[in-house]
């Protein structure tokens, strides 16, 4: 599991702190691995976890919204996952939408980071960190990625899509849901054929 590395539960934790930090981050996953290289755990069994949703946090400090700044709380809540701190990436996508804000490039971690509303910071995967994480994971001879979940995805099954390109699969077909709230998706199933190359 390679996702919720860093959340809410860091406050109050003197090993990590209140920082803000992509619970996807490509640099502590590297470490995460090591121990099983250690151990001599085959790399073949081990499957790499992304995710297609953000861990956000509220800043404390509206002018540091870098890695490494302090937090006061979790993320605010939003319509679809009703959850602090949790960002659907169909959420995501909708607040650079409404808000026309673009997200950055950290490329060390391989995590896009979107601030919004002065004080709202959001680390999540998309087509680019997608593609950089399973790279990384050829290169190291993973047995292979997953998601969680797909239901987080966007209505017409964007990151699904990226993920599957990121694989080296072709889609033979896609079913892309239908729903009143394209961002709420919750739920939708979304069927996708693939094949390998």
């Amino acid at each position: 599991m390679s996702y919720d590395l860093h959340g809410t539960w860091d406050q109050g934790n003197k090993w990590t702190g209140p920082y803000l930090n992509a619970h996807t981050n490509l640099t502590e996953i590297k470490d995460a691995l090591d121990l099983l290289w250690r151990n001599q755990i085959n790399p073949d069994k081990v499957t790499l976890g992304t995710a297609f949703y953000g861990r956000g946090f509220t800043a404390r400090n509206s002018g540091c919204l870098k890695p490494g700044c302090v937090y006061s709380s979790g993320a605010k809540r939003q319509k679809c996952s009703n959850e602090i701190s949790v960002l659907l990436n169909s959420e995501i996508v909708d607040i650079m939408s409404s808000k026309g804000r673009k997200p950055t490039l950290d490329k060390e971690a391989a995590v896009k980071i979107l601030t919004f509303d002065d004080d709202q910071w959001v680390a999540y995967d998309d087509e680019d960190t997608l593609q950089m994480k399973a790279d990384f994971a050829r290169s190291q001879c993973l047995g292979g990625l997953m998601v969680w979940a797909v239901s987080h995805d966007s209505s017409d099954g964007r990151f699904s899509r990226a993920l599957g390109r990121a694989s080296g699969r072709k889609f033979v077909s896609a079913l892309a849901s239908t729903v009143d709230d394209p961002v709420c998706a919750l739920g939708v199933q979304q069927v996708l054929i693939v094949h390998a190359d």
